[in-house]
């Protein structure tokens, strides 16, 4: 069952109400809208088939944020419907989707085929790299080398100055107890 037949249930009449409905309201940004055109371009219901405007109309929900036509976005991609193949381009859609819980996104970007591409090294990196990102910003500071021999020469020079000032403090009672002049 297509999102027409969702919309409005079954039948020619309820089916043009719903192009009609479904076409003002993704010209107004309905994402929901722009997503179910897609769909009704790709399959031909309810409107002669066009791949190129199936993509059209999910690119504009895909921008939106609309997890589901960011998924078909990548699909068309991937399978090259209404435009041309492009591993990278399928791999960005399906992340987005996948970030935003899309459960079939999730298991595309674990597929033998996608994972091997470099594509997905790309992206592996993108998240291990996502992930170590520090929650305080001093801690930015341990993540590098730099960031590391800098903090470790401020802590001894604090460490430092703290045993003169002990070692200061220690001679000045010695010379209050003994009387040195």
């Amino acid at each position: 069952m297509g999102c027409l037949e969702l919309a409005f249930g079954q039948g020619e009449a309820n089916k043009l109400a719903a192009m009609e409905f479904l076409f003002s309201d993704a010209k107004r940004g309905g994402k929901e809208s722009q997503f179910c055109l897609g769909l009704a371009y790709m399959d031909g219901q309810g409107v002669d088939q066009s791949s190129k405007k199936a993509v059209k109309w999910w690119k504009k929900s895909s921008k939106q944020g609309y997890s589901p036509a960011q998924f078909h976005l990548g699909m068309a991609y991937l399978e090259g419907r209404g435009l041309e193949k492009d591993a990278k381009k399928v791999g960005k859609w399906f992340q987005m989707a996948a970030v935003q819980g899309h459960a079939e996104a999730r298991l595309r970007l674990r597929t033998p085929e996608f994972e091997s591409s470099k594509e997905a090294e790309r992206l592996a990196a993108e998240r291990r790299y996502i992930q170590v990102q520090p929650a305080y910003p001093m801690d930015n500071v341990a993540l590098n080398g730099t960031g590391k021999v800098f903090f470790i020469c401020i802590i001894g020079f604090v460490a430092l100055i703290l045993t003169h000032l002990a070692w200061k403090c220690l001679f000045s009672c010695l010379k209050k107890k003994f009387k040195v002049a």
